[in-house]
Order: structure tokens, then sequence, then C-alpha cells
């Protein structure tokens, strides 16, 4: 369902890549990819001990010698062996809920390949506060109010606080150009009706470099 980029999203996984999933929370997307893609190699990444506890769980019941979970607390994406290491990352509904969206997407990018491809999904909104009060319904509002809203106002309130619906296309768009991504493309998948998809792609570096 992704634009062939660099070879293909499905294709990295296919062959063998290396893959990061940004936000795992109790790891359902880590253990169903490395169900279906057992020449590729998973790891999760996560900050809440819970979910890192049931995403370990569950790697461990199904078996998967191909898939681990990092407490990114202690090992964050983008830094130390995590740096130009992953041909794909994937991140589902996360940077929405971000207090640093800008300092997340940084990370990414470090922890991506010249080659690597960040898959992004998150919610489907609008660029106009009129436009997200018309179209987008109250449920989805009493989500942000309750649970995005706070997670990414941060623990000082000083957070970038964008909420559920928060993350439009050209926000998203300006959000990662900022920080590495030479391309972001835009793209909707039926099974996914509320949400909005992503291709980011890194920069790469001039030879120079």
């Amino acid at each position: 369902h992704c634009p062939t980029v660099g070879g293909g999203v499905t294709q990295i996984l296919e062959a063998g890549g290396v893959v990061a999933d940004v936000g795992c929370g109790a790891g359902g997307l880590v253990v169903a990819l490395a169900r279906a893609y057992p020449k590729s190699t998973f790891a999760g990444f996560d900050m809440s001990q819970r979910a890192l506890e049931e995403a370990a769980a569950c790697v461990e019941r199904e078996g998967l010698g191909n898939a681990t979970v990092i407490d990114a607390a202690v090992e964050p994406i983008g830094h130390g062996r995590h740096v130009g290491t992953y041909d794909l990352v994937v991140s589902y509904d996360l940077l929405h809920d971000c207090a640093d969206p800008a300092l997340v997407a940084r990370s990414v990018c470090r922890a991506l390949k010249p080659s690597g491809v960040w898959l992004l999904v998150d919610i489907a909104c609008h660029e106009s506060y009129a436009d997200n009060v018309a179209k987008i319904d109250p449920l989805t509002w009493s989500y942000s109010v309750q649970l995005c809203l706070p997670s990414s106002m941060g623990n000082d309130g000083q957070g970038a606080a964008l909420g559920t619906v928060g993350l439009s296309i050209p926000r998203a768009q300006a959000i990662l150009t900022s920080q590495g991504f030479r391309e972001v493309l835009p793209f909707t998948i039926p099974q996914l009706p509320g949400n909005q998809c992503y291709v980011a792609l890194p920069e790469v570096p001039s030879e120079s470099e």
C-alpha cells in the first residue's frame, strides 16, 4: 500500500532490512512484521516500562529471534549504535503525541541509512481550526483533550501541544524537512481511513561530507 520509494517498503522487508518501530507500545506491530518477514530484524523502541514489558513478553511468547525491544530512555534512537543503522523506521500514531516532535524527527533521521525510509502514520486532520471542527468527529476531539494534548504538552507544559488534530500535512512536512528529510510524501490507504501516511526520505550526504 506504500509508494515505491528507494526500492519500496515491502522490498526492504523482504530483502532482510534492519527495521525500527519508534513508539512500539506493546509490540503488536513488531511481532506482526517479524512473523511476516523473517529475513528482516526488528527493534521496538518505547519509553513506557509497562509497554516494554508487554512487548518483550509478546516477543518471547512468539519465539521470535529476529525481534527485540529497547528502552528508548536508555538507548535513544539516533544515538550510539543506533546512528545510520536502519533501512526502515516505522511510527504509528506517534508524532502528534510528542512534546518535541522536531527532536523525534531529527533522531529518526540520524538513525536511518542514507537510503533509508521513515514510514510515518498519524491522524488525518486539517490545517485550519474551522475545518477540523467541521470535519472531525467529537470523539477524536475528546481523545485529544484527555490524552494526546496533555502528552504533547510535556511534563512542564512547554511542549509542542499538537494534540490529536494538530499534525496537518503542511505542519508534518515542515517539521520533517527542517530536521534533515529532503522529501516528505503524503499518501492514504483505504484500510486506515482516519489516518494520514507519509514516506520521508533523509538528505543524502554530499561526497565532501
